[in-house]
């Protein structure tokens, strides 16, 4: 391994850094750096790209993540090795088929070094030197910086961080039995206090501060531990101290001699050996039992399981992971004993937690799946609605839950024990060995299933739950399995099966309709349905018509059971929150959508960015919200109708307006400051002061600028509407002047031409000058697009009208040169130049740079068009020079395209390929469609002059699926000469 690999250092227990030797790296974005800990923990290791994928953006990434790999990875090259030639194979990040491989000494990951001290430090517990493990431990410890892999995404880094977390604690409580081992009570009972408030759940550590305290002469303390640690248990999990802990109460009431006394040194300690005693004759291994035959020993048989709803639809994939699952959990053989003990281990697998929000049909999949295979569990089937979220408010305890099974289990009453603990033993001594199917229904939370997980592996477990369950997940290795909602041709096959074909087919067009109002929310089709299958007079058109009313659409949705109305069943979840969280809801109801992320929701409530995460949070380990990109929330269409209602119900106008326009502030601001990062050349506009309360997301470059407008466009466009629909004229066409250049260069024609007439409009009912100068400008650029010259003109000159009129001369200048682009599209050239000269002496004499190297491009096409082409190479050098010095990739771009029009002019094909081939991978980087397609378009001319017909021809295609794309005229042009070329028969 070379000196360079043997330099680099990664650490990961806390936020992910790199150094290569003394030298800090920056690590660039977090997709960036979750890739980079995803090697580290695998060295020398290929990972492939499908691994890294669902490792950084999870099951169900977009379609542009392959391609996010492979600029994740340029960009840790060009950070981990600089210098490295580009085509070379030996290197700290080499690809490798399907994939890449990092070359790192494994203990140069902190994790790892963390996890060979740990391990280094039990060795040398055994070996009885307890100072030198104290100090392992320490070492180890000290590696954790703050919570590991800080601000990392994605499901691997998620399961790692709570992996080290607990690694974290293991390691703590392991250092507290070495002290007292060591005798050093004293100074374990300081520490051990700390650690118990700042971890009050742990029993390890209020155990080893209870026997520090005991052998400190502390009796009384450590008897006040465990009543603290008995309330704290109680009153936030409902459960009591475990056994060991209780047994040590005993111990110190009692005086116990031997707890007095520090531990035996392991190592040194006298072994005892725990036999199994011999088999008794009446033990070994009896007869197979057939299949589904009723256990021999005469014990009941339960058959819990309720009966699915009828009109099951859809959901084949998720049935086929449940019974994967199902085969993966290696239940014992068909002829084998279940009682007999297994090789694998006693312990519970549970097949799935299945979660989703209210109504996506979490129950009706589990008990329809679970009937599929009942027969495969012959000792019986035991369910329970553990009613987390029911109407009441109450949910099951676990004590009543065990109670009803260990009832169905034929207990005699007087048999089954008052405590928890003990009905949980118990029931596990019943369930061991047995082939027995738990289906635990519409759990709250963790803490409500953990003590009716069964314990043996024969037993089978599957809970449904509007929360999480991450702890279920991470202790007890559950299979998380989130349901979405039905695909489209589900959720016709659930509308088909409940009503008849004569139906159906006399208002086909209604149906499509039906299942999109109901957001394909298999709870909303089947209230929908059940109504129309109970008037059979009713034209299904009827209930479209209501569902299309967004104000009557939970009133269409509405029956007289709770447990079946949507509304009511949306309450369960909402009465759930804290307060905090129901006021986040409310106003996520106020929010246009269709998503928003957690800034744009920081400034929604006015609360910070922490407090709105993890608000934000709280909504979706309920699913009440979603996040289908991290830090990216959404609503369900009827939820979203839902918490709009609450919010009109229980905040008053004022305060929704509030919160309204923090977010429109919040939008504002963050555009302007995006739009000018995208183009510094653009004119600044003033925006008045955002609201107390409205958080503005820093913008640091235009990738970053992109990145945002991209994820916000829709927000965008329906911020913008609301703004005009409530007479906020200012935010309106600030916010439409913000997004115009994204909009245009993307080719988002329909939008841009949209947005820049409701600024217009806005700016014409202020009496804002500058506003309508602005707007007046940019739809003379769209028309001018378009090749509308006769429609572009009023709008330039109306624009350089109202800026001379409010003496923004810089304004004036800027609308000079799309007046210059209009009049060379009509051919008039020397007056075209005009212009382009005339901005470039305002802006000159305004020492306004971004503006002085557009007009000094311009001025270069102009002369380019005259064919004094030595002269546009003159002009364009200048502005190519002073975009790079301000760091204007787009003016950079824009002028490398003129410049590559004068040398392919003046015969120079080579340096005119060079100069369209720079500027298409300049437009491709800023997102440019349009541009990027347009500039090909070029640079197939000069590679077809060049004699490279073949380049030619390749250009010329990529232009015009582009162009196609985006619905573009110049797709004609570009056709025409795609088709010339295939007729000369030498492409193909």
């Amino acid at each position: 391994m070379c000196a360079e690999f043997r330099e680099l250092r990664i650490q990961v227990l806390g936020p992910v850094s790199a150094w290569l030797g003394d030298q800090a790296l920056g690590l660039g974005p977090a997709r960036q750096r979750a890739l980079l800990a995803l090697l580290a923990f695998r060295p020398g290791r290929p990972v492939s790209r499908d691994e890294i994928i669902d490792a950084v953006w999870g099951h169900s990434p977009p379609a542009s993540a392959a391609n996010g790999v492979h600029t994740y990875v340029k960009g840790l090259r060009r950070v981990l090795e600089p210098d490295r030639p580009r085509r070379s194979a030996d290197g700290i990040l080499t690809s490798v088929t399907g994939g890449y491989l990092l070359r790192l000494k494994p203990e140069l990951l902190d994790a790892v070094a963390a996890e060979q001290l740990i391990s280094q430090a039990s060795r040398l517990k055994v070996a009885g030197d307890l100072p030198l493990a104290v100090r392992s431990l320490d070492s180890a410890l000290a590696l954790w910086q703050a919570v590991p892999l800080l601000g990392i995404p994605g499901p691997w880094a998620q399961t790692e961080r709570i992996r080290l977390t607990e690694l974290r604690l293991t390691a703590i409580e392991e250092r507290g039995d070495v002290l007292l081992a060591a005798g050093q009570h004293a100074e374990a009972a300081v520490e051990l206090a700390s650690l118990v408030r700042e971890h009050p759940l742990r029993e390890r550590l209020r155990a080893q501060l209870m026997t520090a305290l005991y052998r400190c002469g502390r009796q009384a303390d450590a008897l006040a531990v465990f009543t603290q640690t008995r309330e704290i248990l109680v009153d936030e999990l409902g459960v009591e101290p475990g056994p060991g802990l209780q047994q040590l109460q005993q111990r110190i009431l009692r005086a116990d001699p031997d707890l007095a006394q520090p531990d035996p040194v392991p190592g040194t300690a006298r072994r005892t050996v725990l036999r199994r005693p011999p088999a008794h004759d009446s033990d070994r291994r009896r007869p197979a039992r057939k299949h589904g035959q009723r256990p021999a020993t005469g014990q009941p048989v339960p058959r819990q399981l309720p009966t699915p709803g009828r009109g099951f639809a859809g959901r084949s994939a998720e049935l086929a992971t449940l019974t994967e699952l199902l085969d993966q959990a290696a239940l014992p053989a068909r002829g084998d004993d279940p009682q007999e003990p297994s090789a694998a281990g006693g312990r519970t697998v549970v097949i799935s937690a299945i979660g989703g929000m209210a109504g996506i049909g979490k129950t009706t999949l589990a008990l329809y799946w679970a009937h599929q295979v009942a027969d495969l569990f012959p000792d019986g089937q035991l369910y329970v609605n553990l009613r987390g979220f029911d109407p009441d408010g109450v949910p099951i305890t676990a004590t009543q839950a065990l109670r009803g099974f260990l009832d169905a289990l034929g207990v005699p009453a007087a048999r089954i024990p008052a405590g928890l603990d003990a009905q949980a033993t118990l029931y596990r001594s019943l369930m061991a060995g047995r082939r027995i199917l738990v289906v635990l229904d519409n759990a709250r939370d963790d803490q409500q299933v953990r003590p009716l997980l069964p314990g043996s592996r024969s037993a089978m477990v599957v809970v449904t739950s509007r929360s999480l369950l991450i702890g279920l997940v991470a202790a007890e290795g559950a299979h998380p399995l989130t349901l979405d909602l039905l695909a489209t041709d589900e959720a016709h096959e659930l509308v088909a099966g409940r009503l008849d074909a004569g139906r159906l087919s006399a208002e086909p067009e209604a149906v499509p309709e039906l299942v999109r109002l109901c957001g394909r929310l298999p709870l909303a089709l089947s209230v929908a349905t059940a109504r129309l299958a109970t008037q059979p007079a009713l034209p299904i058109g009827a209930v479209v018509a209501d569902l299309t009313d967004v104000r009557r659409r939970l009133d269409a949705l509405a029956v007289d059971d709770p447990m079946t109305s949507i509304r009511a069943v949306f309450s369960w979840s909402h009465w759930s929150l804290t307060p905090a969280a129901a006021r986040m809801f409310r106003l996520l109801g106020v929010h246009p959508g269709p998503d928003i992320s957690i800034p744009a929701a920081a400034s929604l409530a006015g609360v910070s960015h922490q407090e709105a995460r993890i608000l934000l949070a709280e909504l979706e380990h309920l699913h009440l919200v979603m996040e289908p990109v991290p830090g990216r929330f959404a609503f369900h269409d009827l939820m979203r109708a839902y918490a709009a209602e609450l919010s009109a119900a229980g905040d008053d106008s004022l305060s929704r307006e509030a919160a309204m326009l923090r977010a429109l502030d919040h939008y504002a601001h963050t555009a302007g400051s995006a739009c000018l990062a995208m183009n510094p050349a653009r004119d600044a506009i003033t925006l008045s002061a955002p609201r107390a309360g409205a958080v503005q997301e820093p913008i640091a470059d235009d990738a970053e600028a992109l990145a945002w407008f991209t994820s916000e466009h829709q927000v965008l466009l329906r911020a913008l509407s609301v703004a005009c629909d409530r007479g906020w004229d200012g935010l309106a066409w600030q916010i439409a002047w913000s997004i115009a250049d994204f909009l245009g260069r993307q080719g988002h024609w329909h939008d841009w031409t949209a947005t820049q007439r409701i600024a217009l409009a806005s700016a014409e009912r202020l009496g804002d000058r500058p506003g309508q100068a602005y707007a007046h400008r940019s739809l003379g650029e769209i028309c001018l697009q378009f090749g509308s010259l006769t429609d572009a003109e009023p709008h330039l000159r109306q624009a350089i009208e109202l800026f001379s009129q409010i003496e923004d001369r810089a304004g004036r200048a800027g609308t000079e040169l799309a007046l210059a682009h209009l009049l060379e599209q009509r051919g008039l050239i020397p007056d075209a130049l005009s212009y382009a000269q005339r901005a470039l002496v305002t802006f000159s004499e305004l020492g306004h740079r971004p503006g002085q190297a557009r007009a000094l491009n311009n001025v270069g096409w102009c002369q380019a068009l005259t064919g004094d082409y030595q002269q546009t190479l003159g002009y364009c050098r200048q502005a190519l020079d002073l975009h790079a010095e301000l760091g204007n990739r787009f003016g950079q771009a824009a002028t490398l395209d003129s410049l590559g029009f004068a040398h392919h002019n003046l015969g120079d094909h080579a340096e005119a390929i060079g100069c369209y081939g720079r500027a298409v991978e300049l437009y491709v980087k800023l997102g440019e469609r349009y541009l990027a397609a347009d500039v090909l378009a070029h640079l197939g001319d000069s590679c077809l002059a060049a004699g490279d017909l073949a380049s030619a021809g390749q250009a010329w295609q990529s232009a015009l699926s582009t162009l196609d794309d985006l619905g573009h005229p110049n797709a004609a042009s570009v056709r025409v000469r795609l088709d010339e070329l295939h007729l000369t028969g030498e492409v193909t």
